[in-house]
Formats: C-alpha cells, structure tokens, sequence
C-alpha cells in the first residue's frame, strides 16, 4: 500500500498491482519477491507527478467507490453479511468437462465462455500459473479465444498482481468489452480505479468476483509439495484443485508421473483455518464476498451439496449485468441454476470470519471502538472473549507461528496417517450429528 507521503506500508499492501496499473507516468513499478512470491510497489520519485491516482484507486486505502456503498456491519443477516445483491443462486456449468477441471462446478468459465461466444465480451483477464515455472510469476492473460480461457481454469492459491494490466486495457485498440475474474482486493481496486479513469470504465462489461478469506504465498504450495513428496526441481506442472469437488492437489513431474491428494487431506485444511502463509494484509481485509463485483461466486460448503462430487458454486449477482448475462446464459443452457436462501451461502463460509472482516472496515475507517465489541456481544448472544476483542493479533500469531521454517519443518514430518484419523472423526462426528438432526 501507497501512503500520503508515497512511502511504502508493505504490511497493508495486497500486491493487487492496482497502482502499477494506474500510474499514468510508470513511476510506480511491482517488484517480485521471487522467495515468496509477493509484489510489493516501487516509486520512482522522480517521475511521480503525485496525481494521488495510486492512493484513490488502492483497495487497501479507506474510501468506497463513488455510488457503491460498503455495507458495514449491523447484524449477521444475509443483507448484512452479504453485501448488496439481488438473488442467489446454487448452479453450475452444464459442460461436464468443465465442471470437473473447475474448483467448484466451472460457473465462472461457463459465464465467461458465454460472453464471448455471443459477443457480448472481446476479452477476458483471467490467471494460469506459470508454463515454464509453476513457482515463477503467475501469467496475467487477456484472453481472445475459448481456448485460451478454459487453459486458466481453476483456483490459483499464490500472489496474483491482477489489476496491473489495466493500462493494457486501456490502450489496446482490439479490447472494447472486457470480463474480469479476480479476488475481492482486485475487483475493489477496478471498481475505483473505473471511477477515476473513464476509458477503463467503458471497456468493462462485468465482473466476477471469487469469495476469499485468504491468499498464500508460495511457502503453502512449497508445503503442499512437501506432503507429496515431490522436488520442486523435478515439477512440470501443477494444478491446485480439480478433477472433481473438492478437487485434488496434482503435481506432474518431468518424467510423466503424478502425484495427488484431496485439496483438504494431508492436514491441508488446518493449515486454511490457521492463515498458514496469508499475506499480513489479509489480516486486514474487509470484503471476503466480492462486494464490488457483478457476480460473486464461492464454493458450496453446505450440507446439502457435501457428497455432490462433482462441483457446485453458489452465486450472488448484485448487479442487473450480473443478473443478466446469469439469465442468458441458464436460457440458453449453458449453465443450470437453482435460487437458494442467501442464509445459506452466508453459512457456506465461517460466519464469524465474514463478521470479523466487517469490523475490519470500520477499523480501516474509523478505527476500533468499544461499540464494535458490544456488536459481537448482541449479535451471538455471549460475553466478548479474548478472541474477540484481539481478533486480528491472535490470527497474527497463528499466521506468524504457522508460516516459520520451525512449522514447516514439524508439518512435513507428520504422518499421513494422524491427519488421516483426525478426518474420520471429523467425518464420523458429522454422520452422528446428522442422524440426531
């Protein structure tokens, strides 16, 4: 993140890449920290003509978008949680092809296939993983073909400096109707960036934000190699999930062999609830539901899609472009919706994750007061605890802890075996909870 005073705050920095993508003189430049994989800004203070576009567009920095309100906290009810929407749905892509290589039932790539296919789009920006390195920089593609579209299916759990591509979309003549797919920081940062810079509001066609507690760095895909004993030297390509919901963790190595888990296996999950290798700033993040966007979509942790394997997203449209292109698209039977109570994706995520994240907001704004508190109080009916009311410096702690070499070195020692009988309980627990249900 870019200060009033153009320093640097590396910690409330989110690698976006918004302000590389604004910067009308290219004084600001995203630098690759090739260890990790983070993007923090450069300012070439010479160049700087100090417009304040970096500052106005950054997701991070405490402003909403001109006419499209943040909903702060009031309660936990959808409306609030949520952010402002005009239906959910459950649904999927009706390429089964597409549903399986997907994270999470492929409604994102159908949607997008759609939009180019009846020419309501000419591009789409969307991420793969590196082809000659999948530990080098992920590659941000303007794609202008069905093809180069599905190639960057499914979820990429690594810094992905998304919005740096803006001034391409600007100056390129061949793009006038443009989809984005990003996380909520990036879809934050176009929606102001669209405020402040006129061409790049008229190429956008819609947005499609992708629910986010958290990214990683490249210490999380490190350890996922670890647990499938596979040398990063010897990796040719690899996938995050896929092949089904929750989808497996697949790595290919130079001789043609593979090898993979489920996404959550192997202590995996753990190590999403602890913030294992998240950047600091998502410590400090206040939208995990894509609020800006025209579509938001999120894998269906419900009971009711939990033995469905083959994937389900569900999908809030907030805006009418989002509600349209999804209603084109189910009329023409490219994907299949169903509407579902929005409590229920609301319950798809940790409830008191999204919650903590609202408070965020108004930490960001007017920073914490003791009503925030109280709010806890009120809304789950019990006395603040510790966690509470230190929320953001216990998670700090988990995420500090969790991330050392001293972890990693303990983590990659454990059986399978322990994680595998912890997820039986887990299972079994389950089964007896619902049976008394």
């Amino acid at each position: 993140m870019i200060t009033k005073n153009l320093n640097i705050s590396a910690d409330l920095c989110k690698g976006c890449g918004t302000c590389e993508g604004v910067c009308p003189h290219g004084a600001v430049k995203l630098l690759y920290m090739a260890e990790d994989g983070r993007y923090l800004p450069f300012i070439d203070k010479d160049q700087c003509i100090q417009c304040g576009l970096c500052l106005q567009s950054c997701p991070a920095w405490p402003s909403d978008p001109e006419g499209v309100p943040f909903k702060s906290i009031k309660s936990t009810t959808a409306q609030d949680l949520l952010g402002p929407f005009q239906n959910t749905y459950s649904g999927f892509s009706n390429n089964r092809q597409l549903r399986r290589t997907s994270s999470s039932g492929g409604l994102a790539t159908a949607v997008l296939l759609y939009a180019l296919r009846t020419e309501q789009i000419d591009t789409a920006l969307v991420v793969k993983l590196n082809e000659d390195n999948p530990f080098g920089e992920p590659q941000l593609v303007l794609a202008k073909t069905e093809t180069e579209i599905v190639s960057a299916i499914g979820s990429k759990y690594l810094p992905v400096p998304l919005n740096r591509i803006i001034k391409q979309i600007i100056t390129r003549e061949d793009i006038q109707r443009i989809a984005i797919v990003g996380l909520p920081c990036h879809i934050e940062g176009i929606r102001k960036a669209r405020h402040h810079l006129k061409k790049l509001d008229k190429k956008i066609a819609f947005t499609i934000g992708l629910f986010c507690r958290q990214t990683k760095n490249l210490g999380f895909t490190k350890l996922l190699l670890s647990r499938l004993k596979v040398d990063p030297s010897d990796l040719q390509s690899f996938s995050y999930r896929g092949g089904g919901w929750p989808g497996y963790v697949t790595a290919k190595m130079n001789d043609g062999n593979m090898s993979k888990c489920l996404f959550f296996d192997e202590g995996f999950l753990l190590l999403w609830l602890l913030q294992s290798f998240a950047p600091k700033a998502c410590m400090f993040c206040c939208d995990p539901t894509a609020e800006y966007a025209d579509i938001s979509v999120a894998d269906a942790w419900i009971e009711e899609f939990a033995n469905d394997k083959e994937g389900v997203s569900l999908i809030v449209a907030r805006t009418n472009e989002g509600e349209s292109i999804l209603n084109n698209a189910l009329r023409d039977s490219v994907i299949s919706t169903q509407s579902i109570d929005p409590e229920k994706v609301v319950g798809s995520q940790i409830k008191r994750a999204i919650l903590r994240k609202k408070i965020n907001y108004r930490t960001k704004v007017t920073a914490l007061k003791p009503s925030d508190h109280k709010i806890l109080k009120t809304i789950f009916n019990q006395k603040v605890d510790i966690r509470g009311m230190i929320h953001l410096k216990q998670m700090e702690s988990f995420r500090k802890i969790t991330s050392s070499n001293l972890f990693v070195t303990a983590f990659q020692k454990i059986p399978s075996a322990f994680f595998n009988k912890i997820k039986k309980k887990a299972q079994k627990r389950k089964a007896l909870s619902s049976r008394v249900k």
